[in-house]
C-alpha cells in the first residue's frame, strides 16, 4: 500500500551476549545489593514496577508465613 513506513528491529545479540550467563549475573547482583528485586522482575519478567513490586511483597509475605508457621495450610 502506498505510504510511509518505519521499520524497527529489535535484535538480540546471543553471540555476543548470553542471555543465561546475563540473568545469573544480575541475580548475583541482587544478592549483592547491587540491583533490586523490583529491577530484576522488570528486566526478565517484563512487568512494570508496579506490578514487580506487588509480586515481591507477596512473595516476602508467603515467606514469612512459611517460615512463622502463620500460612494458611
Amino acid at each position: 500500500p502506498a505510504g510511509e513506513y518505519q521499520v524497527v528491529c529489535t535484535w538480540d545479540d546471543s553471540v555476543v551476549t548470553d542471555a543465561d550467563t546475563e540473568r545469573t549475573r544480575d541475580a548475583q547482583e541482587v544478592r549483592d545489593g547491587l540491583m533490586r528485586k523490583h529491577e530484576f522482575r522488570m528486566k526478565w519478567y517484563g512487568e512494570d514496577e508496579e506490578t514487580a513490586r506487588a509480586a515481591i511483597q507477596e512473595q516476602e509475605q508467603s515467606d514469612d508465613d512459611i517460615l512463622f508457621g502463620t500460612s494458611g495450610e
